[in-house]
């Protein structure tokens, strides 16, 4: 029977590492109860008594103490867990304003009053957007260039670096 219990726990536990959110609203709202942890505090309790009873000549009364306590500290280790991995610190989740000042590579000419393409860095990911130039001089594939401006999500104003870094003052 313990072995059941240890069985459907283990499958509840699973089960709601991938389904959790749709069964959430069938669990009472305390900060420390969800279905991963009643998964994980019922498998620890029906594997734990099953072990046990099954290899020791304890009474079942000892079993169930063990594996008791086993479901405890297997819930509070879950709980603790699932904390730890929610309060997670991460990225900030980038802009378009991000993009002023990135370098990038032309992948189509940028002809004067014309559209070509500019390859870029978007957190660490490279990304092939949309670009135009205010040069009157046609920018050729290959050409490093600086974002200086962003129209949209996928349309970005761009200069020369070398023209930019003269205007600027910085590096020649």
């Amino acid at each position: 029977m313990f072995l059941v219990i240890g069985l459907v726990g283990l499958g509840v536990l699973l089960f709601t590492l991938v389904f959790d959110d749709l069964f959430e609203q069938f669990v009472p709202d305390i900060p420390w109860l969800s279905l991963p942890v009643i998964g994980a505090a019922t498998a620890a309790f029906g594997l734990g008594a099953f072990i046990v009873d099954s290899q020791t000549d304890l009474p079942i009364a000892a079993a169930f103490a063990v594996a008791t306590g086993l479901a405890l500290g297997c819930g509070a280790a879950t709980v603790v867990f699932s904390k730890s991995i929610m309060g997670m610190a991460t990225d900030a989740t980038p802009n378009k304003g991000d993009l002023v000042g990135t370098l990038g590579r032309v992948v189509t000419e940028i002809r004067p009053q014309s559209i070509g393409e500019v390859l870029i860095a978007l957190a660490g990911q490279p990304v092939k957007v949309s670009a135009r130039s205010n040069s009157e001089t046609a920018i050729p594939t290959g050409t490093e260039v600086v974002v200086v401006s962003v129209q949209s999500p996928t349309m970005v104003t761009v200069e020369s670096a070398q023209q930019f870094w003269l205007e600027t003052g910085g590096l020649t």
